[in-house]
């Protein structure tokens, strides 16, 4: 044989630059393709989780099937992940480079897990915006969490935390995997993705979040959009804005009235929308096929042994069987009425204050003591004697710095009710029966023939759907929507409780009872083309509104009444103030439903923190997402459903309206920036300078300890040194050893507060006891927190004492703010704040001598605008 011809030609050096490049594009895919691997697999089982959520959701496959082009984010960061884990791979340091993709890989294992537990919950990302507090939840209310989904949640991030070893250590030989992890490769992903994502706009237009990636979503919400230029319109132009821009049929009048109530009460449903109740046909007719069918799959299985009462439940599929009754006998139902956010708060403004809630925020955060003609203002103003009772948590949202002070007396939640029965508290509030027994209890109180007016938020309805165990649910407890349905039909009970309560009292038929949906719920929707959650989907934006009175509405065995009248929140406070014959209020923005002077009118509505706005014109529906200039268009009438878009069919049209929902949109925040506040002596806004000046501050040296092998203290011997009392030195109160008492201005949960700074001895404890009415009325939303200068390591004990009875303690970190617990006191309040030791016992320094002390902590003692959500 003959040997090959060597190449005659001599080899020719590569350049310098040459040479560098080919190392820098040579690859070490052994070390970059687990790293690879792990970001790939973590990215798409959160996609498919999160496919799988709106699939339940909508109860439909399309989801899936939209998957495909939804991965251009995806892609984008896995190539991202492995173009840094190759150059850090490259590190001469290999503890550096291992550190370097921690630091890469944990935030995908922390974040992705909990993002879908996010959307599962709140059908939206995790955003800096959320994480800071804004809206009302902090990672400090992981306990609002039910045990199923906060075990989902941590139990899916334990495994992305374990799978994080191998993923470093094992160098996979996969050879399609380690070809993959080259930067040409990965270059070639990365614009693929880049690809994906300008198709995926035009295949799928609204993915409704399966397209975004969070960490791109949480990344992008550090800063903030920009904030609408408020307009301030005159009374000419606002009422014009209202006016619907194509002729209209007339609505035809209620069924009227026979009378005038003397008392009300206002049931404000938690999460309950339209289609939730036994007024909804729909919803009856497949109830009850759902409910046969579960009932046929368990009579398989075992025999059952529910009640007659339970079956007949089931039998007809109405989830209110008690408020179906009573409508049908002497009952006014309005069912084309619409909450106009999807958040309690904003509907709890609306309602109270008949107006719009603000675009971005919420009203308590912006302006609390709002002049707007508020509920109990207007009934007092009337001698009607005006109760709040709520089965949640007041300083849930700090509803109390919108509600308080204004003329309800009593104000009652959770945290009272409990003190006062026996039913069963829960991460939410209290049993909704509670609730009805205290406002039973208060009408008990009120002389004869005092007119009365009470506002009652429950609770059970809310996630987690909590029902307590002696309620015989009427539905299976199988499924996210039988779940939510037990809890509507809890709350039917409790209506009917209150009913024969007012029936026992023969105060029935002088009571108007108004039962309502603070807002709707997205549970079980039906497939659309554009799968997903918005918050201006009829499901979250069609409510119940159901007047229950004898005498306005005496029984006819022929008539079922019903309004057809376009309404929303605003119209509420003036619907009721015609029903008891008191005359409208100016302030007031909406109108009654039941006055003979009705007018068409648009109804407003916003979404998702100011995303979107739009409003309902007759049958049809317009919404708007301004930073994206994009709208949606449905006719009510012929698709209910909201499944097909209209927005391409009259594209002048749509310009139109879309000048007048954002020229809305600012008019509302002028009309908030230039409205007047409450002029009071004693206000939320004052309650610094009032605990300032009127709280007993008093510091309590530590107890001596007893020498080492020493016996019991003798009769006779020296007492532990008593409290030292701390004395006011104009703005601030000085205490022994120890920084003054002070107002400082700071910032908390994203937006800048005024707090309380409260310096906390090394030893012993430092006392704050409040005995003045007022003021510990307002700290019932308190929350303390650490300043960010602290030491990091230090924990606090808050111990909380009303009334001279202990409420327990709680224990404070530099991470998390804690909210101690106390129910309303009627004597005193007091905090008693102390430093606690370390769980690990520090070294003692060479030659066994105690430690110095360390110097005195300081922690934040204030009461935010919002300690809490949602």
């Amino acid at each position: 044989m003959r040997a090959p011809m060597a190449d005659p030609r001599p080899p020719r050096a590569l350049s310098w630059p040459a040479a560098r490049a080919r190392r820098l594009w040579g690859s070490v895919s052994d070390r970059a393709a687990g790293p690879l691997l792990y970001a790939a697999a973590i990215a798409l089982l959160a996609k498919l989780a999160r496919a799988a959520e709106l699939s339940v959701r909508v109860d439909s496959y399309v989801p899936f099937g939209a998957l495909p082009l939804t991965l251009g984010q995806d892609l984008i960061l896995v190539a991202a992940i492995g173009l840094a884990a190759d150059a850090l791979a490259r590190l001469p340091r290999r503890g550096l480079a291992l550190a370097a993709l921690l630091l890469l890989l944990v935030p995908l294992a922390l974040l992705l897990p909990a993002d879908v537990v996010a959307h599962r919950l709140t059908g939206g990302p995790i955003t800096w915006q959320r994480l800071r507090g804004d809206e009302g939840a902090t990672l400090a209310d992981l306990g609002l969490l039910s045990r199923a989904d906060l075990a989902y949640g941590l139990g899916a991030i334990a495994l992305c935390l374990v799978a994080l070893y191998p993923a470093l250590r094992l160098r996979p030989g996969v050879r399609w995997l380690r070809a993959w992890a080259r930067p040409r490769a990965l270059l070639a992903t990365m614009l693929a993705g880049f690809g994906l994502t300008l198709v995926q706009p035009l295949a799928v237009p609204r993915a409704q979040g399966l397209a975004e990636q969070p960490l791109f979503v949480l990344a992008a919400s550090f800063v903030d959009p920009p904030k609408l230029k408020p307009i301030v319109l005159g009374e000419a132009q606002w009422r014009a804005l209202h006016r619907p821009r194509r002729e209209l049929p007339p609505v035809p009048p209620p069924p009227p009235t026979a009378g005038k109530a003397k008392n009300v009460i206002i049931f404000l449903a938690e999460g309950i929308g339209f289609e939730h109740t036994g007024f909804h046909p729909g919803t009856v007719k497949n109830l009850k096929k759902r409910v046969a069918k579960e009932l046929k799959k368990k009579k398989k299985r075992k025999k059952r042994t529910r009640s007659d009462r339970t079956e007949r439940l089931r039998a007809s599929g109405d989830p209110t069987p008690n408020l179906s009754r009573r409508h049908a006998r002497h009952g006014m139902l309005f069912d084309r009425y619409h909450a106009n956010w999807h958040a309690s708060i904003q509907a709890i403004f609306s309602i109270v204050c008949s107006s719009f809630p603000p675009m971005r925020g919420d009203i308590v955060r912006i302006k609390p003591r709002i002049d707007c003609g508020e509920l109990s203002e207007v009934m007092r103003e009337h001698g009607i004697a005006t109760g709040l009772f709520h089965g949640g948590r007041f300083n849930f949202y700090n509803k109390l710095a919108l509600l308080g002070q204004r003329g309800y007396e009593p104000e009652l939640d959770a945290e009272d009710l409990a003190r006062r029965n026996e039913h069963r508290e829960h991460q939410w509030g209290i049993d909704d029966r509670a609730v009805a027994e205290a406002t039973l209890r208060w009408i008990d109180t009120l002389p004869e023939g005092q007119r009365f007016a009470a506002l009652l938020i429950p609770i059970t309805a809310h996630y987690p759907y909590w029902t307590p165990h002696s309620f015989k649910r009427p539905f299976p407890k199988s499924g996210r929507r039988l779940r939510f349905l037990n809890a509507v039909a809890f709350q039917d009970d409790v209506v009917e409780q209150i009913l024969r309560g007012l029936e026992k009292r023969k105060l029935y038929d002088d009571t108007l009872f108004v039962w309502l949906g603070d807002h709707g719920h997205y549970v079980g929707e039906p497939a659309r083309k554009t799968p997903g959650l918005r918050g201006f989907y009829q499901p979250n934006l069609h409510v119940p509104l159901l007047f229950i009175n004898p005498t306005m509405f005496p029984e006819d065995g022929t008539l079922r009444r019903r309004s057809s009248r376009l309404g929303g929140h605003r119209d509420l406070l003036p619907t009721i103030l015609e029903a008891l014959g008191l005359p409208p209020d100016p302030r007031h923005q909406g109108q009654s439903l039941l006055g003979a002077d009705y007018e068409h009118r648009r109804q407003f509505f916003a979404a998702d923190n100011g995303r979107y706005v739009g409003f309902i014109e007759g049958h049809h529906k317009f919404a708007l997402e301004p930073r994206a200039n994009r709208v949606e268009y449905y006719d009510l009438a012929a698709d209910p459903d909201e499944r097909k878009d209209l927005s391409e069919e009259d594209p002048s049209m749509m310009r139109r309206y879309a000048d007048d929902a954002l020229l809305f949109a600012r008019a509302v925040e002028g009309r908030i920036e230039t409205a007047e506040t409450l002029r009071e002596e004693v206000s939320v806004a004052q309650v610094y300078e009032l605990f300032m000046r009127r709280a007993k501050v008093r510091v309590r040296p530590p107890k001596p300890k007893p020498e080492p092998g020493a016996g019991p203290p003798a009769k006779g011997a020296q007492a532990s040194p008593g409290p030292i009392d701390c004395e006011r030195d104009g703005d601030e109160i000085e205490c022994p050893g120890l920084s003054p008492l002070h107002v400082k201005l700071t910032r908390i949960q994203g937006e800048r507060r005024r707090c309380v700074m409260v310096p906390v001895p090394p030893e012993g404890s430092i006392e704050l006891e409040i005995t003045d009415p007022d003021t510990f009325r307002l700290m019932r939303g308190t929350i303390v927190a650490m300043p960010r200068k602290g030491n990091k390591k230090a924990r606090f004990r808050i111990a909380t004492r009303t009334d001279g009875r202990s409420d327990g303690s709680v224990t404070l970190t530099h991470q998390i703010p804690v909210r101690p617990r106390h129910p309303l006191p009627e004597q005193s309040l007091s905090f008693t704040l102390s430093r606690r030791a370390s769980k690990r016992p520090l070294p003692l320094p060479d030659g066994g001598a105690p430690p110095p002390p360390k110097p005195p902590g300081e922690v934040l003692r204030g009461r935010p605008r919002r300690p809490r959500v949602p």
